[in-house]
């Protein structure tokens, strides 16, 4: 008895960088993913959370995340389909419409404990013969496990209970599978815009120990970096696209998963081809400027949903350098995301120039903030504090280039 899986997680529909939308990469996606599907003869597409960017999120990601499962029944109508909620989810509107689709398509947004049977689900080979079960288990919060546990230990209980409740469903040959939103303890975790830290002391860290040996594969989401923790049967497949500029450098996949009876045979990365550019400059101003002007970013001709996402840090200061880059990009389809600073706070400015209006309209505002930082409190700003000052910056400048 055989048995195909494809593993992905995190597409964030309805996702902006920069105030501007991602949709035409979710389509990309969406089409190479549908190929995929037919190409390998899936038996079983797991989603493993974070459908959607935001608890409530625009009409548009909802019309774009049915019209996929519609065509993906439509192309592939003995495939079985499901979709688990994770933290950006609402789980009341990622269940909204279970009652209609078609019964091999199982959404399930969140956990109850009076139904903890939703959660086990079972997946048939291609001669329609239940080849596995998978635990399909959401995004967890507090309060779906007792309050005196902490989250590792309130993982284990649910995960357990559920787990037991599907091995006695299970029969000779049959594989055992769980999926999951959240973040396992020796994952490797990046700070960036699109994935904060989730850990506080390490206390939200849930070990792999609660998967025991006889879970033949984990199909996990919540981190969007794709990486195997602590064995091949236990992964992250990472998000479809970046969704920061600081996951420009990720080799974005699905998985595809292969079993024999109830053994794992393989697991495989299909890269998900990147139909928009992301690039990440790095340098001195005049460096960067070159490295633009040799670059292969799309020619401003190009369609606005296919211009690139650009990202530029400079390590020296200069004047004019938001519009030195401006320039630089002009010839090209791009989209600058942002312009950061990362030079030493002792080559900021001086006081006087602080004080001059004409000086500061030569610099960039981090620059002019981190000089009065220092000048006002004797050192640098943290880098939280950094972080918080951009933020409130893009708010600023977004609330500036919308018409009244």
């Amino acid at each position: 008895m055989s048995l195909r899986v494809v593993h992905t997680s995190d597409w964030h529909l309805g996702h902006t960088l920069a105030s501007h939308s991602r949709a035409h990469e979710h389509a990309r996606f969406f089409a190479w993913l549908l190929d995929l599907l037919e190409e390998e003869g899936a038996d079983a597409l797991l989603v493993s959370g974070d459908v959607y960017d935001r608890v409530i999120p625009p009409s548009s990601a909802v019309r774009s995340f049915y019209a996929f499962l519609e065509a993906a029944h439509a192309r592939c109508p003995e495939l079985d389909i499901v979709v688990t909620g994770g933290n950006h989810d609402g789980a009341a509107r990622l269940e909204a419409p279970a009652e209609v689709v078609e019964r091999r398509i199982r959404l399930i947004g969140g956990y109850d404990e009076a139904r903890p049977e939703r959660v086990r689900v079972p997946l048939t080979d291609g001669h329609g013969e239940v080849a596995a079960h998978v635990v399909a288990m959401p995004f967890l919060r507090p309060g779906d496990y007792p309050a005196s546990l902490g989250t590792a230990e309130g993982y284990a209980a649910v995960y357990e209970r559920a787990l037991d409740a599907a091995r006695e469903r299970c029969r000779g040959g049959e594989a055992l599978l769980a999926m999951g939103h959240c973040h396992m303890a020796g994952a490797a975790l990046r700070e960036t815009d699109s994935e904060r830290p989730v850990l506080r002391g390490g206390e939200e860290a849930v070990p792999t120990a609660i998967f025991g040996r006889d879970v033949a594969y984990v199909a996990l989401g919540h981190l969007h970096l794709a990486q195997p923790v602590g064995s091949e049967r236990v992964r992250y497949c990472g998000s479809p696209i970046p969704l920061s500029m600081g996951e420009a450098g990720y080799t974005h996949q699905v998985l595809v998963a292969d079993f024999d009876g109830a053994t794992l045979r393989s697991v495989r990365s299909r890269i998900v081809p990147r139909s928009v550019p992301v690039r990440r400059f790095e340098g001195a101003l005049e460096e960067v400027v070159g490295e633009i002007a040799a670059s292969d970013l799309p020619d401003a001709e190009a369609p606005a949903e296919e211009h690139a996402f650009v990202d530029v840090r400079l390590t020296d200061l200069a004047p004019r350098a938001r519009d030195r880059v401006r320039e630089a990009l002009a010839p090209f389809g791009a989209r600058l995301v942002a312009v950061r600073i990362d030079a030493p706070i002792r080559q900021m400015v001086g006081p006087s120039t602080v004080s001059s209006e004409s000086g500061l309209q030569t610099f960039e505002p981090e620059q002019v903030f981190a000089a009065l930082h220092e000048r006002r409190r004797g050192g640098p700003p943290e880098e939280a504090l950094v972080t918080c000052f951009r933020e409130l910056l893009r708010e600023a400048e977004n609330r500036e280039s919308t018409p009244a």
